[in-house]
């Protein structure tokens, strides 16, 4: 049944992961050499904490003979300002910060590995997510935002943290002949990973700055 989902999720055909990766394939570069990326968002100006990031990440791939790229994360679109794409492109010339890859102020991009805004990358994701649900990694949730809303309210008055997990991720534990019947219904969806992640379990990390650190594993279904 996993693949009538599938199917009716993406009725027109789409690559395989195997496709993508042939599409992709790995970059040929020395051992060491760094590929970075600077993604923002297309929604308000430039600023000094997003010319930091692209400096960083800039240096990081040149200084190792590596590849760095600019990709516009332009998903948002209720929130994009006009214009602001190419004061994005603008900021990084001005400032020095040399893309080797990505959209140009001409409106074409350079690089093979394109198309580098995000919005246009939906063959890529949904052969991805084709794979994660075949494997139960991942499932369609059919809760509108008051739906959401009314958990979280749920969660605060019962002083719970608030969130998309165990008996809470509502739809992670329907069937697939429901999760069928809403599809065919229309009903708005999201895709969730469906977290293996326990909260009692903490992982231990060492950073460089500010020591080592204690956290829960992910257990929210994002």
């Amino acid at each position: 049944m996993k693949k009538e989902i599938i199917k009716k999720l993406f009725p027109e055909t789409i690559l395989s992961v195997s496709d993508i990766e042939k599409k992709y394939p790995a970059r040929k570069l020395k051992e060491g050499a760094m590929v970075t990326r600077f993604a923002p968002s297309p929604t308000g100006f430039m600023h000094l904490g997003g010319l930091y990031a692209g400096l960083i990440s800039e240096r990081f791939a040149h200084q190792s003979d590596g590849v760095f790229y600019l990709r516009i994360e332009d998903t948002d679109q209720k929130r994009e300002v006009e214009g602001t794409t190419e004061l994005i492109i603008n900021s990084l010339n001005y400032y020095g910060i040399q893309i080797d890859e990505g959209l140009t102020l001409s409106g074409k991009e350079i690089g093979e590995y394109g198309p580098y805004k995000q919005s246009e990358r939906g063959e890529i994701y949904k052969a991805y997510i084709a794979e994660l649900l075949e494997k139960d990694l991942a499932y369609p949730c059919f809760c509108s935002p008051e739906e959401l809303e009314e958990i979280r309210l749920n969660q605060e008055s019962n002083s719970m943290r608030t969130g998309y997990y165990k008996e809470y991720a509502v739809w992670r534990h329907k069937s697939e002949q429901d999760i069928l019947q809403a599809l065919e219904q229309n009903i708005p969806f999201v895709i969730r990973f469906k977290s293996n992640g326990n909260i009692d379990n903490k992982i231990i990390a060492h950073d460089v700055l500010r020591g080592t650190r204690e956290l829960s594993e992910n257990d929210q279904d994002i």
